[in-house]
Parts: C-alpha cells; structure tokens; sequence
C-alpha cells in the first residue's frame, strides 16, 4: 500500500508522494476523476461513463438523462426552487462557486470576482474559464450585467440577500448558505445540473486522499500545533477550528490545533504575535493585498522570536485559493500543498 514515508530522503517521499496521487487518479471509475495540468494544478474531469453516448436509430445523442425533462426542487435559504430543466446560464455571486461548477463539468455564464489578488481569477482556474462574463464583487453585484446576461438561473449567498427579490425578478433565485460544508454545496450543484450521479465519486476521491494524508501527517508531526493566519489591517488574523479551512487542517487532517484556536463560536478572531509564540508552524495566507505588511511584520523581532519562525516551518499559500474558492478543485490543491509542506518541506516559505 502507498504511503507517505517520514524518515526517507526526499527524492523517495515525493516518489511516493506521486504514486498516492496516481492511486488517487485511478481510485474511482467513476465520472469525477483529478487530472494534473501541466501548470501543476489539477482539474475534474468527468470520465467515459458519464460522457457516453447513445445511439439512437444510427445518431449519437447525449445520455438520456439529458433529454428527459424531470422537475427537480432545490431546498435553499429561501424554501424551495422547483426547477424543470438544466440551466444552461448560470450566473454565481460568489467566486467560489465557479469552483463548484467546474468541479461538475460546468462554468458559469457570469460570476463576481474575489478582491484580495489583483488578477480577476486565481491561476488554478484561470486556464478552464473561457468567455465568461464579470459582475461586479459579491459585496457589489453588478445587477445591471446580471440582467444583460438573461440568465437561466441565478445563485447568490447571504451577501446579496437584500437584493434576492430583485434577483428572483429577473431569473429563478437559489440564495445558499456561502458557509456551508463544501460537499453538501456539491450535492446541490448536482442536484441542479442534474449530475447526483458524479458527486460521490467526487467526494471518495477526497475521503481516499485525506486517510492516506493523514496517517502521514500523524507519523511526521506527532503533537506539533499549526496555525493558520492572515496579516491584514496591520493585525493578525487567526483562523480557529470553526473555519471552514481550517477545519481541513484539525478536522479532517487531525493535525493539533494551537490553544488560541481552539474557539468554537468564532471561525477566526485577532490575536497577537505573542499568542503564536509556541505553535511550532504556521500557515500564512498571503495576497495582492498583504505582501506589504507580510514583509514588514518579517522585519520585527517579535517575528523572529517565534518558534515556527527559528525553525524555518513558516509557509506561503494563496488567500484567495485557500479561504475563497471554497470547492472540491481548490481543496485538492490545499491538501497537495499541506503534503508538500509538511511531508517534503518544498512549499515556499515566507
């Protein structure tokens, strides 16, 4: 069985480390398959099974569930959605959701953008999009682009709830809890493309590589604490075992979270860099809008008293790909970017 090795040298983890990832691409036969880009990032695809066509009276068609017209109701935040075909325009006021969407084999016709980096799109998905439409930021919907777009279907969260009614006026209205479990939004997203079939070999994917990690992550860290924090506003901003992230790293992973994270009403608070002084590693959410501050916080002596610091286990990941595409395709790469760092210690350190 592969495993990830702690005590080999590094040229024989990241042989292993490979190998679990090819175990992870054959694992499931079923549609929602990872596939490494050439970029490194990965992407689902759906496999034959679902792609197949049949042929009817010596034409090819799509899968017939395709062309039967079933009526499908979407439980939201505002009751039920009934739906009696597959929206083919979909427009998303979140940015993760196109995360969601692609995930699915689908992209949106429009979506708002996430304003931490300075590009519209992260790089992990920026070479699947093609065509689709901005909209403003999910604070600031351009409802005037919205409505130009004539979409099928429109989804948005709790941000844009005081515009639901105007929404629903221009097209049928999902309004989903932005918060929720990632794989319980999936399930909804199969639900409204009609794909319940592709979600579990989604999600057995994830369960088979996050078992495989985590019996890594026990036999290398032992009891070492990591935190997951965010510079910004000249403050730090601690993500607790609340977060939906960071209940990657303490829930699913089963990697110690550090005292000052272990809140349960709060997903994230501010702290001081004294309260990180003992987490033996950290975790540091960086972006377009807190480089600045990153480097300035490098430069004090409060900084460089800390353990994970004189250790040299401090690592750089992407805000935006980390805590704002909150989906399936943006979660494969935080757990290869946890294997990297903690497993083979390749990850950029800040």
């Amino acid at each position: 069985m592969t495993s990830y090795a702690n005590s080999s040298p590094k040229s024989s983890i990241a042989i292993g480390f490979m190998m679990t990832l090819a175990l992870l691409l054959s694992v499931c036969s079923g549609p929602a398959a990872v596939s490494a880009q050439a970029d490194g990032s990965s992407v689902y695809t759906k496999r034959a099974l679902v792609q197949s066509t049949a042929v009817v009276g010596g034409t090819s068609e799509s899968t017939a569930m395709a062309s039967v017209q079933t009526t499908r109701t979407i439980t939201h935040l505002k009751g039920e959605l009934p739906l009696d075909k597959i929206p083919e325009k979909i427009v998303v006021l979140d940015a993760q959701y196109i995360d969601q969407l692609l995930a699915l084999g689908t992209q949106p016709v429009g979506t708002v953008i996430a304003t931490s980096d300075v590009s519209e799109f992260p790089a992990y998905l920026s070479h699947q999009l093609s065509g689709i439409q901005l909209m403003g930021t999910k604070e600031k919907p351009d409802l005037q682009a919205i409505r130009l777009a004539e979409p099928d279907l429109i989804i948005c969260t709790e941000f844009q709830a005081h515009k639901y009614d105007e929404l629903a006026q221009m097209a049928p209205t999902l309004l989903l809890d932005r918060n929720a479990d990632w794989r319980s939004t999936l399930q909804t997203f199969g639900q409204i493309l009609d794909k319940e079939q592709e979600v579990p070999y989604v999600l057995a994917s994830y369960e088979h590589k996050i078992a495989t990690l985590q019996a890594a992550l026990a036999s290398k860290l032992g009891g070492e604490t990591v935190a997951l924090i965010r510079p910004r506003d000249y403050q730090i901003r601690l993500h607790t075992i609340a977060h939906r992230t960071a209940d990657i790293l303490y829930g699913d992973l089963g990697i110690q979270a550090p005292d000052c994270a272990k809140d349960k009403e709060s997903s994230s608070k501010w702290i001081s860099l004294e309260s990180l002084q003992h987490v033996d590693r950290l975790l540091v959410l960086t972006d377009d809008s807190n480089k600045e501050l990153i480097s300035e916080y490098q430069k004090s002596e409060e900084w460089q008293r800390l353990r994970a610091v004189q250790a040299n286990q401090v690592y750089s990941v992407n805000t935006t790909m980390w805590i704002g595409y909150y989906g399936p395709i943006a979660i494969d790469l935080i757990l290869d970017e946890i294997a990297e760092a903690f497993l083979q210690e390749n990850l950029p350190t800040v």
